[in-house]
């Protein structure tokens, strides 16, 4: 006597799975382990959010001149960082917050904000620092890079690099922008 699955019992199993996974992934975990990077680097790195804010904003608007082939002014490395890291997501992001979260989650806005500069920081330093220049000249950086050079783990930065393109490729990635 043989047992097949129909289609739709398929279609369940699977839709439990997903939900099941999702409950994992985006549950209370990744918010604590999000918060608790950011505090973690924030006093691994002296609270640098607070004590670079002044010279932050010096060099973002000052009229220095780059130096060098392909370099870029402080203003243009800010809208560029800025650019790539405020998306729909963080204007989306907001409002869905607000309505369901209410007026109290202005204030978890503002604690995860606070600590992501220490994120985005440490990110952006371990981008520079592990960066390569290509044969065009061009320098690539970035996690892949980072993890591959940084952590000596090829593999792993192979694996982010992948699922950098899936991600694009399946609309996670600037879908909602176009």
């Amino acid at each position: 006597m043989g047992y097949t699955l129909s289609m739709q019992m398929i279609v369940r199993i699977l839709t439990e799975f997903l939900k099941g996974l999702e409950g994992l992934v985006w549950g209370p975990f990744l918010v604590i382990f999000l918060v608790g990077t950011g505090v973690y680097l924030t006093f691994l790195l002296k609270g640098v959010q607070f004590r670079s804010i002044g010279e932050g904003f010096r060099l973002a608007f000052s009229r220095k001149s780059p130096s060098g082939k392909g370099s870029l002014t402080p203003f243009q490395a800010l809208t560029m960082t800025l650019g790539g890291t405020v998306g729909t997501g963080n204007i989306a992001g907001v409002a869905t917050a607000l309505t369901l979260g209410g007026v109290g989650a202005i204030f978890w806005l503002w604690v995860s904000g606070i600590v992501g500069m220490a994120i985005i920081y440490a990110e952006s330093v371990l981008a520079v620092h592990f960066r390569v220049q290509g044969q065009s000249g061009a320098l690539c950086g970035g996690p892949m890079y980072y993890i591959s050079r940084g952590l000596r783990w090829k593999w792993m930065g192979q694996l982010f690099a992948l699922f950098g393109v899936v991600a694009s490729l399946f609309g996670i990635g600037n879908l909602a922008q176009a």
